[in-house]
Order: C-alpha cells, then sequence, then structure tokens
C-alpha cells in the first residue's frame, strides 16, 4: 500500500466557519508519542474561516527519526470545505523495534496554503522508545524465615532520557502481614539515561511454629514514563521450625483413688490443628480387673502446646498386692511426632471397713458409736464422707441425721468413729433401721458403700404378724409438716388404715396442753378404712411468751382386730408460731427443750428461760414451781453433755 494512503487525513470535532474580521490562519500542533504507538495524530487547526474553501498541504519528515525504521515517510494536503473552520488531523504511521534508544524526532511541515495564512508551519513529533520493568526471577523466589529479611529485584530494560519510576506494593499469600513477614510498599528510581535493576527489602517475621511454606506476592504499577510487563510475582518463605513432639508424663496413682489423670505434653507450636489417640494398654496392671480400657483422641488448636489431660478409671479390689503399671501408648499422630508409650504406677490402697450395728431405743445409752476402720498405712491423707438417712427409722422421731468427714493423717491407721443419737419415744414398734452410706472416699478403698444401724424397740411387743407398724396407719402431713400459729393459722393431718380390719377400728386422739385437735377420735370399718379422715389442729392461744415452740400428738387404737389393737401409730412433733413478744431462750431452756425433744414428753415439764416473764421477777431467775424445776434436775448428765449437738442432730 502507498505511503500516502497510511497517511490519509480524518476530521473530527469539524465546526461551520464564522466570519470575521481576521484573516484565517492554519498552524499545526507537537505531538509526544511512545515509539509502540502506531498511527499517531498530528492536529492542524484553521481558525477565522473566510467563508472559502480553505486547504495546506503537509509533508513528514526525518529528524533524529530515520525514515523507514522509525516512521513512514509521507505528504498529502488538508482541505476544508466553505464555511468550515476547525482541527483536522494528519495521520503518522510510527514503526517500533526491539533496540533500546533515546527519544527520537520526526517534523510535519505545512506549505501552500489558500484562503489562509500558516501561522505555525511545522511541528516536531516526539517518539519515546517503548520501555518496560521486569522483575526477575520472582516465581520461583524463595527466603528461609530466619533470613531476616527477602530481597526482590526490579530490572529497567528500556531507555529514557527522563526518570523513571515504579511503584511496588507486597499482599498477602499464604504467608501474611504482621505473623510471616512485614507489609512493605515504596517506589524505585532510575535517573534519566539509567538502566539495569534496582531492589528492595521485605522483612520477614521468624517464629517458632512449626507450619508449611509460605507465600506473598509483590506487584508493580507503572509510574513515570515506564510500562510495568511482569506485574506481580510471588515470594516463598521457606519453614525454618522442627516438627511438634508428643510426649506421655509418667504418672502415679492409689488404686482407691477412682481415676488415674494423664498429661499428654506437646513440645514446640504448629500453624495446624494437633491431635492424637491415646490409649491404655495392660501392663502387669490388666485393663478390666484393675483400670478400664481406655482410649483418647487428644487435640491442640493451632499455636497451642504444652498439656492435655485425660483420665483412666481406676478399679478397686480387696487383695492385698504389689504395685502394677500400666502403659499410655499414643498413635495416629497428626502434624506432630508421637513419642514412645508412657507408663503409670498402680499403687495398692488402705481398706477403710466397718460393719452393721445395732443399738437398743434407750435414752439412758443415747447414742449408737459408729467406728470405721482404716488397714495398713498410707502415704497420703485419708478420708471418708459418711451421711445417715431413713431406713424404716425415721429422722427426728427416731433418730438424729448425722453427716461429716473421718479423716487419717499420712501414715496413720486404725479405727475413727462418729455417733448417731438414738430416741427413745414411748410408742411400740418394730425394730427399726438406718441407713449410713459412705462416699468421696479419698485415697483408700472402701470395703462397703453403706451398713445399716438397726435400732431395737424398748416399749414392749410390737404390732401383731400381718401389718408392720409403720404400716398400720397412714399419717399424712400437709406438706410433709404440721405448723400452727397461737391466735392464728390452724393446720390440718389425714388418717387412714392400711389395709382392711377386720372388726371395727377406733383412734383416740391426745395432745398437750398447748394444742386442740378435731375431731378427737376417729373410727374405721372394713369399708371405710382407706378414706382418709382429717384431723384439724389448732394452737393453744396463751399469754406467755415463748418463741416457736412444739408439742406431740398422740393416738392410741382399739379394736378387736389383733392386729390393729393397741398398734403403734406414727407419732409426730406440731411446730407452734407464739404471737406473745418479750420472751428470749436462753442456754439452760435450748438444754431442756432438746432433751425434751428428745424424749417427747417423758415426764418432764416445766420451760426454763432468760427474758420477760410473768413468773421471772426483775433481774433474777425465773420462778418456777418446785415440781418442775426437780424435774429439770432429773436430765441425765449424759444428756447434758451432749447439749450442745442439739442443734446439729436435729433437736435444736
Amino acid at each position: 500500500m502507498p505511503a500516502a494512503a497510511l497517511l490519509a487525513t480524518f476530521g473530527l470535532n469539524a465546526m461551520p466557519a464564522v466570519r470575521a474580521a481576521e484573516s484565517p490562519t492554519i498552524a499545526i500542533a507537537d505531538v509526544t508519542a511512545l515509539e509502540s504507538g502506531g498511527i499517531i495524530l498530528m492536529p492542524v487547526t484553521l481558525t477565522n474561516s473566510s467563508g472559502a474553501s480553505a486547504s495546506v498541504t503537509y509533508t513528514v519528515t526525518a529528524g533524529t527519526a530515520t525514515a523507514g525504521a522509525d516512521f513512514t515517510a509521507g505528504a498529502g494536503t488538508v482541505q476544508w470545505q466553505a464555511g468550515e473552520s476547525g482541527t483536522k488531523y494528519i495521520l503518522v504511521q510510527l514503526l517500533a523495534d526491539s533496540t533500546a534508544e533515546p527519544e527520537e524526532i520526526l517534523y510535519v511541515s505545512l506549505a501552500d496554503a489558500t484562503n489562509a495564512t500558516i501561522s505555525r508551519s511545522r511541528a516536531a513529533l516526539n517518539i519515546t522508545d517503548s520501555s518496560s520493568t521486569t522483575v526477575g526471577a520472582l516465581a520461583a523466589g524463595s527466603v528461609s524465615e530466619g533470613a531476616g529479611t527477602a530481597t526482590v529485584s526490579v530490572t529497567w530494560t528500556g531507555y529514557s532520557t527522563a526518570t523513571v519510576t515504579a511503584t511496588y506494593t507486597t499482599a498477602d499469600g499464604s504467608a501474611l502481614a504482621g505473623s510471616d513477614y512485614t507489609a512493605t510498599s515504596g517506589t524505585l528510581t532510575w535517573s534519566g539515561g539509567e538502566t539495569g535493576t534496582k531492589t528492595f527489602a521485605v522483612p520477614i517475621i521468624d517464629d517458632t511454629d512449626d507450619e508449611p511454606d509460605q507465600q506473598f506476592t509483590v506487584s508493580l504499577s507503572s509510574g513515570v514514563s515506564s510500562v510495568v510487563t511482569l506485574s506481580t510475582a510471588a515470594m516463598t518463605i521457606v519453614d525454618n521450625d522442627a516438627t511438634p513432639t508428643l510426649a506421655v508424663a509418667a504418672a502415679s496413682v492409689l488404686e482407691g483413688a477412682g481415676n488415674a489423670t494423664i498429661s499428654v505434653i506437646m513440645t514446640g507450636t504448629s500453624t495446624a490443628t494437633v491431635t492424637v489417640v491415646a490409649t491404655a494398654t495392660s501392663g502387669t496392671a490388666l485393663a478390666g480387673s484393675d483400670f478400664t480400657a481406655t482410649s483418647s483422641t487428644l487435640t491442640w488448636s493451632a499455636g497451642q502446646s504444652g498439656a492435655k489431660i485425660f483420665t483412666v478409671p481406676i478399679l478397686s479390689d480387696l487383695i492385698s498386692e504389689a504395685a502394677e503399671t500400666f502403659s499410655i501408648v499414643l498413635s495416629a499422630a497428626s502434624n506432630a511426632t508421637a513419642g514412645s508409650a508412657g507408663t503409670v504406677t498402680v499403687t495398692d490402697a488402705p481398706l477403710l471397713s466397718i460393719s452393721a450395728t445395732s443399738i437398743a431405743e434407750n435414752y439412758n445409752t443415747g447414742y449408737a458409736e459408729m467406728s470405721v476402720t482404716l488397714t495398713g498405712n498410707s502415704t497420703q491423707t485419708v478420708s471418708v464422707a459418711y451421711a445417715t438417712s431413713d431406713g424404716t427409722a425415721t429422722v427426728v422421731q427416731d433418730y438424729r441425721r448425722r453427716t461429716g468427714t473421718l479423716t487419717w493423717g499420712v501414715g496413720e491407721s486404725g479405727a475413727k468413729t462418729f455417733n448417731i443419737l438414738v430416741v427413745d419415744d414411748t410408742v411400740r414398734e418394730d425394730n427399726e433401721t438406718v441407713y449410713i452410706t459412705f462416699s468421696n472416699v479419698l485415697n483408700a478403698v472402701m470395703v462397703t458403700d453403706s451398713v445399716t444401724l438397726t435400732i431395737v424397740d424398748n416399749d414392749g411387743q410390737s404390732a401383731s404378724p400381718g401389718v408392720a407398724v409403720a404400716d398400720a396407719v397412714i399419717v399424712t402431713e400437709t406438706s410433709g409438716t404440721t405448723v400452727v400459729t397461737e391466735g392464728g393459722a390452724t393446720d390440718v393431718y389425714y388418717l387412714q388404715l392400711a389395709q382392711q380390719p377386720t372388726s371395727s377400728v377406733s383412734i383416740a386422739i391426745g395432745t398437750s396442753a398447748q394444742l386442740s385437735v378435731s375431731p378427737t377420735q376417729v373410727w374405721f370399718n372394713s369399708v371405710n378404712f382407706s378414706t382418709p379422715v382429717s384431723i384439724t389442729v389448732t394452737a393453744v392461744d396463751d399469754a406467755v411468751g415463748e418463741g416457736l415452740h412444739t408439742a406431740r400428738i398422740t393416738h392410741t387404737i382399739t379394736s378387736a382386730d389383733t392386729r390393729y389393737n393397741n398398734a403403734g401409730v406414727r407419732a409426730f412433733t406440731i411446730s407452734i408460731n407464739d404471737n406473745d413478744a418479750g420472751y428470749q431462750h436462753c442456754a439452760v431452756w435450748r438444754v431442756h427443750r432438746c432433751y425434751r425433744r428428745r424424749q417427747y414428753g417423758r415426764h418432764i415439764r416445766g420451760e426454763f428461760g432468760c427474758g420477760a416473764h410473768p413468773n421471772r421477777a426483775a433481774g433474777g431467775e425465773r420462778r418456777q414451781p418446785a415440781h418442775s424445776f426437780a424435774g429439770f434436775a432429773h436430765l441425765h448428765q449424759q444428756q447434758l453433755r451432749h447439749a450442745a449437738d442439739c442443734d446439729a442432730d436435729g433437736g435444736g
């Protein structure tokens, strides 16, 4: 194709000519372009059209640029129609090459204008070499985590008489700024005419985590007089930390301890989750007889180290034997190295024993002494907790609740005792039982978890066979207790027979002077025996300040049915809220009251108190009838010694 054809002209933004007094002029402007720019537009402008058509010729000639090597030489004409003005463009074809070279110039010259004058006849087209920046060998670049810094190179392969710049920035990949490297950015500069390589450093952070090799990227962007041909490259950080190790700490445990606590310790850290399976396996100690076979998966989160705990149940026996061992084996470790098995030593534990016992229901005896014996010496403190609970006996009515802990010091053995207060009532009843259970055994083996205390009745023959005394008459208290208030609230309880009688049954209800009941007698027969009959209890409203006090209700059974005649009925205590002010109990009263609760009114009358009272002289002891004081004097010395136990035993 002829050069003239490549240098065709086209018009942009043509404007109608405007007539003016000024003479029409034509001018051409300078242009700067990259060597790789292809066809470049050189602007030629007609100003102040005369209304007639106008034209100008042009030629493209060499300056420092060479025709045929850097551009295509040519010539042509630019035309404006009648009345038209504005800018037309001359197309100049640039030829790119691979030679690094300084800026070059070609010229476009105007001549032979018609209907206008040329105000600027020549313009320069400045050709800038198409240079670029290249990041060298970064795709395969790597640096040790312990190196301190990674060096990144940027090479300028072009040529420019002007200053050249390129901007760089780091960005996260699998490596994270702040934990694996320090984010870095900046600008590299080549002076005019300078070429070659520039470098910058990225700080690398050396941690202690075992982790895979990680990468971050470097991005380049064009700056002044530069074109980036390779915009990103990767830098690999090679980990320098050893794989974490896992080890089992040796452990020892007493046979009676319940569980062996095992520690598996991880040394070092990992950025990945670490897991391992720990399994208890038999040695001289056997799974199933000395310990329970156990397997557990232990997990350390990323960045964790130190110990993880799991437990192996230890089985107690009553066999005297030498110390035995079993192993903890580590397997299936991920992201860590499992060490060798650890050893757990099981040492034979001392034995705790207690025997069932019985005690007569006799207030002169008062307490059942329970003895727990430790056989064998321990190198650790031994303890066991105990607690009473109802069997056929009922707390408060038949005995006082006891809880506590027995303790043997290091190297100590032998017996430790605790006492249970037994209530001596006047009710004929079967022998009754109290359960004593043991728990929280420390550093020993309890031969039995519970024993039974039997309370032997001392009130004559028990109920006839066929109906147990405790079940002959069913007594149901509202909410489990009966509480009344002087001059205020009453309460209700219910009576019914447990089994169908063969003859009518009469129950006479008796109270103390503190209470009244309605009705005072009830009857049951073979038809209504299972229908509960309500008994309303009312407190006697006296003028005596007594505080919270109690009274008893008794029941006497008469029937031709020998199973019921004179059978015992569960006696119970009524709580009475006082409505009289100005009375306080003192220590003597508390001892007396506790004693009376234990004896349930066995011919001990009189109330000894301190504070305002109608029978008390100001500043002195309360006046009291002689018979009452004499009754108090008959309190047994053993009861006085045990007065301090009153509250703890439920009789406070």
